[in-house]
């Protein structure tokens, strides 16, 4: 399969160490498998950073290359993806136990869209996993 990942830069090998750790699935190495999405983070990375250039790395694995590795599978936007999304961005998850997590990463229109009942809901969430 061929995965995509936009950036100000091109990338050839990936360093984690340039992961920040408050991102949806956690540090680590985000990749699309949508050039669109792709092309379209490299522009706002671009724009963020004020430097460099757009620029969309591609990528070829085989769906072999996850037989040996921790994979967890999000089919969509359900509870537990955004249960796993919001303990990520919020730093409640100090080490994850996957190699790989597959899935929609979301933007921050999703939280907005949510609103105050995300709020409210997420309070509930987290006071019962104390």
């Amino acid at each position: 399969m061929r995965l995509y990942h936009g950036s100000n830069v091109a990338v050839r090998s990936p360093d984690l160490n340039l992961s920040k750790k408050l991102l949806d699935f956690g540090g680590g190495f985000y990749l699309t498998t949508d050039f669109e999405q792709a092309k379209q983070w490299a522009r706002i990375k671009t724009n963020r950073a004020g430097k460099g250039s757009p620029i969309v790395s591609i990528f070829e694995m085989q769906e072999d290359d996850l037989a040996h590795l921790k994979v967890t599978r999000f089919n969509g936007p359900d509870r537990a993806w955004l249960d796993c999304i919001t303990d990520h961005r919020k730093g409640f998850i100090e080490r994850d136990e996957e190699d790989v997590i597959i899935g929609p990463v979301a933007n921050d229109q999703t939280f907005q869209t949510i609103g105050l009942s995300r709020q409210k809901w997420l309070s509930s969430f987290f006071f019962l996993r104390i």
